[in-house]
């Protein structure tokens, strides 16, 4: 199996993602959402890639069945039912409804892997799933997009690759990395058990902070509390009885 990292969405060009199985990640905070979202009961999570989009998506669907989420630059969309915050995304407010979420990182990368095989998403809540999930049903490429931030590179994004990798070593014996991917595994073998203190003075953690965003970031740095993995059908990302682990 070869994993390629790469480290912002705007690195993810056609060639580097056709055919592959592409993990999507957005560790602060889209992926930690749309993971939140849909195990707390959410019919779908329909990513879009702009804001006028996924008002046009909404007038598409029932309005009692479907909530508008996302931020630019961290806040809210002004009109929308939620942000990007995954504490937003409750059984209460979601159950049996569908979310369209549109962000400033997140659902560009998701954007970026449309050409994949095969899309799924992981977070720190869910990585441990997601690598048995590519242990199980994938034997050949695959390919992770780390967001970033405004098209720079964001350390929590790359660890999270380094998680799910350093799980799928515990799986399989044929994993081969590129160079992002050896320094991925071993950043996140080194950091595991003190992910804030590696992560706190990075520039998005620090900015979440700074907009009031402290719950949000202490939820998104907890490990393996989803047992889920959503992937990627008719233009929304699901679970199904295959991807649950």
């Amino acid at each position: 199996m070869r994993i390629d990292v790469i480290a912002t969405a705007d690195e993810a060009e056609e060639q580097k993602v056709k055919g592959k199985l592409a993990v999507v990640i957005d560790v602060l905070r889209a992926t930690s959402t749309i993971v939140t979202a849909l195990y707390n009961g959410c019919k779908g999570v329909i990513p879009v890639y702009d804001i006028e989009r996924a008002r046009s998506k909404a007038c598409e669907l029932e309005p009692l069945q479907c909530l508008l989420g996302g931020e630019r630059k961290g806040i809210m969309i002004e009109g929308f039912h939620h942000g990007n915050s995954p504490l937003e995304y409750t059984a209460e407010s979601v159950r049996n409804k569908y979310v369209i979420l549109t962000t400033t990182n997140g659902t560009k990368a998701i954007h970026h892997a449309k050409t994949a095989t095969d899309i799924t998403i992981a977070s720190f809540l869910n990585g441990q799933a997601v690598a048995k999930y590519i242990g199980r049903h994938f034997c050949d490429q695959v390919v992770m997009i780390c967001a970033g931030t405004e098209g720079n590179f964001s350390l929590e994004d790359v660890l999270c690759a380094g998680k799910v990798i350093d799980e799928l070593i515990n799986i399989r014996n044929d994993v081969y990395l590129n160079d992002l991917g050896i320094a991925a595994k071993d950043l996140y073998a080194n950091n595991k058990e003190q992910l804030h203190n590696i992560l706190s003075h990075t520039f998005h953690y620090s900015r979440l902070v700074s907009l009031g965003f402290d719950e949000d970031v202490a939820f998104c740095m907890q490990q393996d509390i989803y047992p889920i993995v959503p992937v990627y059908v008719d233009e929304q990302f699901i679970i199904n009885e295959k991807s649950s682990c």
